[in-house]
């Protein structure tokens, strides 16, 4: 089965899928293997593992995470372990064999993904993070970006599948609060504590830009109208004020085991 094509950030570069315009990928959801050409040439001679591992970073829409994806995409950068982070909208078990997911001498794999999904052995995955949060913060989120006003009931099904086998859920709140803990907690996991920076990881983190309109950046993920986490944190506090007003009870009356099982009541 042929490997997804590396798609990367050049004009005369071209991928399966892809649409390509002024060196960015305009396929919101492509698939295909993005990375900076720089750290891609650097982690050619960096030392390949006996058994690259496969990591999901799951988690609903405006849960964080995109921040998780870009904290374990970096952690492995600082730690010079060579992996290949993809976007998957579906993850399927073909889709984890095209781009090599486990296999002896190939990079670490990471997938992003939202959708909860049957089509794979969920015990083939080395780690499952997920991240969660407030579901008044997410509804706010939502009609701040113009995404949607309300919160679907799949959104919270889905990610309690998720939580059913996960090894770690990250609370979003905890990422505002204290990234460089959460960062500690997913080195330790990854088994790279002893070869990164995490403060220099940390601020790697918080740098990312989004992009300032048109499609989100191929490479961090990251949609027009993401935020730093410091911009987040303020924004956060001066919304917490006007929780009410983005269906408060109505999301209780809803959800209620999602809001007891985090201690969001």
């Amino acid at each position: 089965m042929e490997a997804p094509a590396f798609c990367v950030p050049s004009d005369d570069v071209y991928c399966s899928g892809c649409s390509w315009s002024g060196g960015t990928c305009y396929d919101g959801e492509c698939e295909g293997l993005h990375e900076d050409p720089d750290v891609r040439r650097e982690q050619q001679t960096w030392q390949r593992p006996e058994k690259g591992k496969l990591i999901i970073a799951a988690g609903p829409e405006r849960s964080g995470s995109t921040w998780l994806f870009n904290a374990i995409r970096l952690l492995y950068q600082d730690a010079k372990e060579p992996l290949d982070p993809f976007w998957i909208t579906s993850v399927t078990e073909e889709a984890l064999v095209q781009r090599g997911a486990g296999q002896e001498g190939h990079p670490h794999v990471l997938v992003k993904t939202h959708r909860w999904s049957n089509g794979w052995d969920h015990a083939v995955a080395d780690h499952i993070f997920l991240t969660h949060r407030d579901l008044r913060g997410v509804l706010s989120s939502y009609q701040r970006v113009g995404w949607a006003y309300d919160i679907p009931d799949s959104y919270v099904a889905e990610h309690m599948q998720w939580r059913d086998i996960a090894h770690h859920d990250f609370a979003f709140e905890d990422i505002i609060d204290d990234a460089e803990q959460q960062l500690k907690i997913l080195a330790k996991a990854l088994s790279v504590s002893h070869k990164v920076d995490i403060k220099s990881v940390a601020e790697r983190v918080d740098a990312l830009k989004a992009p300032a309109g048109g499609p989100p950046d191929p490479v961090t993920k990251l949609w027009p109208r993401h935020m730093s986490q410091a911009v987040q944190q303020k924004q956060e506090g001066m919304a917490s004020s006007k929780i009410g007003a983005v269906g408060d009870s109505d999301l209780k009356e809803r959800f209620p085991a999602y809001f007891d099982m985090y201690g969001y009541n």
